[in-house]
């Protein structure tokens, strides 16, 4: 990452901090993702569009914000648990999803 590029997210993130609204918004958000990775047909192209709407590296780059927003945090990891992001079984995964 270039070094402007990094001060100008963790200011975003500092300036966000104070914002109940977005941070209502983001927890909707994922919480909308979290229940359609559950009810979400266990196909490769549905879990590759889940995948693509997945929000965890741009959050990751606000540091500050998500570890201030602890709950954010938890719905990330469960995110990312339920699309089998930590799986460690195959490489790409691929053998959990029918075709």
């Amino acid at each position: 990452d270039l070094p402007e590029v990094v001060g100008l997210v963790e200011e975003v993130s500092d300036l966000s901090l104070d914002y109940p609204e977005l941070v209502q918004g983001i927890e909707s958000t994922l919480r909308t993702l979290i229940i359609l990775s559950f009810r979400a047909p266990r196909t490769r192209l549905m879990f590759q569009l889940l995948h693509r709407f997945n929000p965890t590296p741009s959050l990751l780059r606000m540091k500050s914000f998500v570890a201030r927003h602890d709950y954010i945090f938890s719905l990330l990891l469960l995110l990312n648990v339920n699309m089998g992001a930590f799986d460690m079984n195959g490489e790409d995964g691929e053998g959990e999803y029918e075709q």
